[in-house]
């Protein structure tokens, strides 16, 4: 058996061992080898930016081959950013160019076409190819087969017809179909190189104008970021008064990392940081030397750069992004629904609100696609939750005349894709009215206000208040009162810190509804006055003393039932002074017949008439001189004023 299985075996292995290399020729042959396979695998590069205030993104993608197929996408990563892409030839591009494409579907827009088509036509014949949405996102993407051998530029921007702003995602690709169902990942290629200075990132310029007092001695600008690498500089110089401002840099702890004209001996003061690591939330301070000796005063001129060494000499020109976050302008809203009720005696009055707070926070801005919504609303416990986040720095305001609590209706923040922010406020409360002046009560005009104060410094926010946004409702519910003119105010008011607090001031004139006071107060008043006029007609002495006596006794009694409707003050109103003007003529009225009667009594009657015979036109002339008297010192001081300078 052994002898025969031996060439057996022998020849059945060499027949595997030809069929083993057999497959590996056709392996070798037909199938690529490993480098081949590394020349067709698909190269993908992933970059991230963030397109704001019209800025486009130039990206230099150098030597590529004929026949290979470019792959493109970019999306949204945060705002409201709605991304665009464009590939061209290099030096093709011009802002011109850009403009006259927006122009162009503008045009064919109004004429009637269908904006998107419009839109896309005049992309594809200006460029080599572009996109603006892709399939049901905000995303732009396409795909392109390399004509030719070269350098192309691609262009990241955001959507022509849509001003929006925010981070996004680039994925750049060569021969990676997976791009377009968002599914490319980084293989750690490099294909796009960012242009810096084409893009206007390279370097960045603001100038600020400014100003410092003896009261307000310091500002400070705070700079939410600066990249890694780069240089940072200030330059401030003043431009009127004796300014001497020095310049400090402090880190988000407070910390003092730079300082320029320390000693205050110079009328400019510049300072260079060069950035280590990226820097968040720094704050630069312009303060008037010397506090210790005075001080100083007057307007000043600021730049702020970064990369731009002319800044340090003050001959920078303003460019590229801002790097200050400058004071937020809030629009202030006022809208008085009802007076429900005004308490002289206290000096306030109730009344119910409407407010509303309009801003921008690019911080709040999100991309619709997620939500399938151009905005949020924010009530209830949805508003509490995000008044909290730390990452919101919203306006919010104290009202500074406020006596009670603030009943809130309804309140709410409504934030819409593209970062602007709107706060609503319907409350009722009480409210002081320290202007309250009841001289020229009833015939008073008072003036009623609502302060709105910033609880944050001026440096976040500023408030503005234009008249024609502000209302009084058409029905206050306030019988006394007719409300006659309202306007807005906005102002400075002494905050925390050294720093001002914006105000929102909205003040309305009310006078009174007169037809109680005249049926209440006036016309019994000219009755008494009137029944003590005839009396005169009477001979009868006696007969006087009692109708002038019981005249005196019907105003005591009338007297003490208006009082409860007199403000009770520290001072004579028109009122005041009337009522005890004819109070005290009733009373003379009385004294004067009893001594017409002693005459009578005591045998000189013909004395008694012939000084009774002057009282018929005395009597009116004493009430009309006294009228015009109390009329001018109460209702026109002005006038009384001139009067009194006449004769001093």
């Amino acid at each position: 058996m052994s002898t025969i299985s031996q060439p057996f075996r022998a020849k059945g292995y060499s027949r595997i061992i030809c069929s083993l290399l057999m497959i590996l020729v056709v392996i070798f042959v037909v199938v690529p080898g490993p480098l081949s396979a590394q020349e067709e695998e698909p190269q993908i590069q992933v970059l991230t930016g963030r397109l704001s205030d019209g800025e486009i993104m130039h990206y230099l993608l150098a030597d590529l081959q004929q026949g290979d197929t470019l792959y493109v996408e970019i999306s949204n990563v945060s705002g409201n950013l709605d991304p665009a892409a464009l590939l061209m030839v290099p030096d093709t591009f011009t802002e011109e160019l850009l403009q006259q494409m927006r122009a162009e579907v503008a045009q064919r827009a109004e004429a009637g076409e269908d904006p998107m088509r419009a839109l896309r036509e005049v992309i594809l014949a200006n460029v080599l190819v572009g996109n603006d949405n892709f399939g049901a996102s905000s995303a732009a993407a396409f795909a392109y087969e390399i004509p030719e051998d070269g350098d192309y530029l691609l262009l990241a921007l955001e959507a022509l017809t849509n001003e929006t702003a925010g981070e996004y995602r680039l994925v750049v690709g060569i021969n990676a179909p997976d791009i377009l169902t968002g599914q490319g990942r980084s293989t750690g290629a490099q294909i796009a190189v960012l242009d810096e200075e084409a893009s206007g990132i390279a370097t960045a310029v603001q100038e600020i104008q400014g100003k410092l007092t003896t009261e307000q001695h310091n500002w400070f600008y705070d700079i939410p970021h600066v990249n890694e690498g780069d240089t940072f500089y200030a330059y401030v110089e003043a431009t009127s008064g004796d300014l001497r401002p020095q310049l400090e840099l402090r880190d988000y702890s407070g910390r003092t990392v730079s300082m320029a004209n320390a000693n205050g001996q110079q009328t400019f003061a510049a300072l260079e940081r060069p950035v280590g690591a990226q820097t968040e939330n720094h704050r630069l301070v312009v303060t008037a030397c010397c506090a210790d000796t005075g001080g100083s005063s007057g307007e000043y001129r600021l730049l702020i750069g970064t990369n731009e060494p002319l800044v340090l000499s003050g001959e920078a020109t303003p460019s590229g992004r801002p790097l200050v976050v400058g004071p937020q302008t809030v629009t202030v809203r006022a809208e008085l629904h009802q007076i429900t009720g005004v308490d002289q005696k206290a000096e306030n009055y109730g009344g119910v609100y409407y407010i509303q707070l309009d801003w921008h926070d690019p911080t709040q801005a999100f991309n619709p696609d997620e939500c399938l919504c151009n905005f949020k609303t924010f009530l209830g416990p949805g508003f509490n939750k995000l008044v909290s986040d730390e990452n919101l720095i919203w306006p919010s305001f104290n009202i500074a005349n406020q006596q009670d609590n603030r009943w809130i209706q309804n309140q709410g923040i409504v934030v819409q894709a593209n970062g602007n922010m709107t706060y609503f406020e319907r409350f009722t409360t009480t409210l002081q009215a320290p202007d309250f002046n009841f001289r020229a009560f009833p015939f008073d005009t008072q003036q009623f206000y609502l302060h709105i104060d910033s609880l944050f410094p001026q440096t976040f926010f500023q408030f503005e208040g234009p008249i024609e946004l502000s209302e009084v409702g058409p029905q206050l519910g306030e019988e006394e009162w007719q409300v006659t003119e309202y306007s807005t105010e906005t102002s400075n008011i002494d905050g925390i810190g050294q720093v001002p607090n914006s105000r929102f001031s909205f003040g309305f004139r009310a006078n009174r509804h007169l037809n109680f006071y005249i049926m209440r107060i006036f016309v019994p008043t000219i009755l008494i006055i009137v029944v003590s006029y005839f009396t005169f007609f009477l001979k009868d002495y006696s007969k006087r003393i009692d109708v002038t006596s019981a005249n005196l006794l019907v105003f005591v009694a009338f007297n003490f039932t208006i009082s409860n409707e007199l403000p009770r003050l520290g001072y004579l109103t028109f009122l005041d002074a009337m009522l005890a003007s004819v109070f005290v003529v009733t009373a003379l009225m009385v004294a004067f017949n009893v001594y017409l009667r002693r005459l009578e009594l005591n045998g000189k009657e013909e004395r008694a008439r012939k000084i009774d015979s002057y009282t018929l036109w005395v009597y009116p002339m004493l009430y009309l001189i006294g009228g015009v008297v109390l009329t001018v010192y109460f209702l026109l001081p002005e006038y009384w004023s001139n009067f009194v300078a006449i004769f001093s």
